[in-house]
C-alpha cells in the first residue's frame, strides 16, 4: 500500500491589475488578513474564502516497489568545458545612494526580475533625469516602474 499525504498546503497566486506584480497567499492569509499593499502603492483586497476542498485522485494500478539500498549503475557524464559566464554588474556600495540602490534592486527582484537585469535597470534609472535624491524610496520605486513600462 502506498503512502498517502497527511496534510496539504495550497498557495493562491494573485496578480495586481495595475502593475502585474504577483503575490502568493495561503488560505489563512486570505481569511485573516485579506489585504496586501502592492509595490505600486495600491491596497489589494482579496475575496474572502472560507475553505477549499481538495480531493486527490489515486491511480488504481499496481505501484512498483523499489528495494532500499540498491542503486542503478551511474553512467559517467562526458566532460565538456563550461561556457564562460557573462560579467556580473557591480553594485557600488561606497556611494551615498547605495542603500537606496540596494532597496530598489530588491524591489525589482521581488516582482520577478533577475539580479543582473535589476542592477542594470536601477543604474540606468539613477543616471536618468527622472531620479531625484530628495524623493522617498517608495516614490522612486514607482517612478522606476513607470520608466520601465514606457
Amino acid at each position: 500500500m502506498g503512502l498517502k499525504p497527511s496534510n496539504v498546503e495550497i498557495y493562491f497566486e494573485y496578480i495586481c491589475p495595475y502593475c502585474c506584480s504577483k503575490f502568493l497567499k495561503t488560505i489563512k492569509e486570505i481569511k485573516y488578513v485579506g489585504k496586501e499593499v502592492c509595490y505600486c502603492g495600491r491596497v489589494l483586497e482579496f475575496q474572502h474564502m472560507e475553505s477549499v476542498i481538495v480531493t486527490p485522485q489515486y491511480s488504481v494500478g499496481m505501484i512498483k516497489s523499489t528495494k532500499i539500498g540498491v542503486t542503478p549503475p551511474i553512467k559517467p557524464k562526458p566532460l565538456l568545458p563550461k561556457p564562460a559566464k557573462p560579467a556580473k554588474p557591480v553594485i557600488n556600495l561606497s556611494s551615498p545612494n547605495s542603500l537606496v540602490k540596494t532597496n530598489l534592486i530588491s524591489g525589482l527582484l521581488g516582482i520577478g526580475y533577475k539580479k543582473q537585469q535589476a542592477v542594470i535597470l536601477v543604474n540606468t534609472f539613477i543616471q536618468s533625469k527622472d531620479y531625484n535624491e530628495k524623493l522617498k524610496e517608495d516614490e522612486l520605486f514607482i517612478i522606476l516602474l513607470k520608466q520601465i513600462n514606457e
